[in-house]
């Protein structure tokens, strides 16, 4: 694997973080923060227990302030805001916090953020002016003011996921991604230079079984508990 290569100008993020130029890092950053309250809670325990170290809050999402007030209480984690034009949950609908009538170019036809389907990103890029996207991430940023917390990064929510065009073999980027993560020839370099992987099969096995024990009460604790399951238990990819 060859070393990191650091970049020509201004000062190389490894040493911003305190490690040699040449080192590799792998962050781990917990992105939909604020979604509902028992994916907060996970969220907060995963990084306190070293599992990931950061995470992005969508300020948009109705459990928003109580992931402000967990992370009021652990002012120690850093996060980011997780920029978002779009909502792909019906059964937890958020829409923008720029009033309605001064982002009108970011609604579909019945007044909603549009789903982050093909057809959804089309009509979105299509209709979005510039100011009215602006206007948007602006209050979602300022929404983290009165919590007297400072946000360190900003990302984005099923927007920004590589380009969807076809690459020049023919395959779209997400897909070559998943594919190649999936393949033998990943697996074989992931047991060469000695990586760890949390792989999503063990998760979802440990979650399939938490939900048959859940009761509406107690979702959260089971989610958390599903957590420390899936750190205790981590293994390499295929193994």
């Amino acid at each position: 694997m060859p070393p990191a290569v650091p970049t020509p100008d201004g000062p190389h993020a490894n040493r911003l973080l305190g490690h040699p130029p040449d080192a590799r890092l792998l962050l781990l950053n917990c992105d939909d923060l604020g979604l509902d309250e028992s994916v907060n809670l996970a969220v907060i325990e995963a990084i306190r227990q070293g599992i990931a170290a950061s995470a992005s809050l969508m300020t948009t999402c109705h459990a928003a302030p109580h992931a402000l007030q967990l992370l009021r209480r652990h002012p120690e984690i850093p996060f980011g805001v997780h920029l978002t034009l779009v909502c792909e949950a019906p059964h937890l609908r958020w829409g923008p916090l720029a009033a309605r009538d001064r982002v009108p170019s970011l609604l579909d036809p019945s007044g909603e953020l549009y789903a982050p389907t093909p057809a959804g990103r089309a009509a979105l890029a299509a209709r979005a002016r510039l100011d009215h996207v602006e206007r948007e991430f602006r209050a979602q940023i300022d929404a983290v003011g009165p919590s007297g917390l400072s946000p360190t990064h900003l990302d984005f929510h099923c927007l920004a996921d590589g380009d969807p065009r076809p690459a020049d073999d023919g395959w779209r980027v997400r897909r070559t991604d998943y594919e190649f993560l999936v393949s033998a020839e990943a697996r074989r370099l992931i047991a060469e230079h000695g990586i760890t992987v949390l792989d999503y099969r063990p998760l979802q096995e440990a979650w399939r079984a938490a939900r048959g024990r859940v009761t509406p009460g107690h979702a959260p604790d089971t989610r958390c508990a599903t957590m420390r399951r899936i750190r205790n238990d981590r293994t390499p990819q295929g193994g």
